[in-house]
């Protein structure tokens, strides 16, 4: 396994592409401390402060893979993220579907999943599991103050990344080489 870490990027899922066309062997973990156009679903950004979130993809062959379930594996992998969560802090998040965990009603994280498959073929050349992961943050611009907290805010702790890439690449890979 390969993990790749970045002081900046414009987004993870970008540069597991570029990886996966250079050839690099699957599986990849990649991590930024900064994004500088990272994004979410339906081409939506996310905000990305340096240093203070989990910017996080992981890029992989999987075993099985069935495209009508993607949604399903997307719901999977934020199970798998909010499980993560629990575990290293203690703190409930909430799935608000397809792609967010929420605590106090507030987003804390979500999750882009992209494939990339043959013309002629069922199975993916790769998954990238995105996540954005709002871990240490003190405060969000006032346009989204409102609606995002990081687990910091919530519990008054500060956490560390390396336990959260750990504890992600092992889940996360869980749910692709398993169906």
């Amino acid at each position: 396994m390969l993990y790749a870490f970045y002081p900046e990027l414009a987004s993870t899922n970008d540069e597991a592409k570029r990886l996966y066309r250079l050839g690099f062997p699957l599986p990849v973990c990649l991590v930024a401390e900064r994004q500088t156009s990272g994004r979410g679903s339906h081409g939506r950004s996310w905000h990305s402060d340096a240093e203070e979130g989990l910017y996080y993809s992981f890029l992989l062959k999987p075993m099985r893979f069935s495209h009508e379930r993607t949604a399903q594996y997307v719901y999977q992998s934020a199970f798998l993220v909010g499980q993560v969560i629990y575990r290293l802090t203690g703190l409930s998040a909430t799935i608000k579907r397809p792609n967010d965990l929420l605590i106090s009603g507030k987003k804390v994280c979500g999750i882009l999943l992209e494939t990339v498959a043959g013309s002629d073929s069922e199975m993916p050349d790769y998954v990238i599991i995105g996540v954005g992961l709002n871990l240490n943050q003190d405060a969000f611009p006032v346009e989204i103050s409102q609606s995002a907290t990081s687990l910091k805010l919530v519990s008054g702790e500060t956490y560390s990344k390396n336990l959260f890439i750990d504890g992600l690449t092992r889940e996360l890979r869980y749910v692709f080489e398993r169906d």
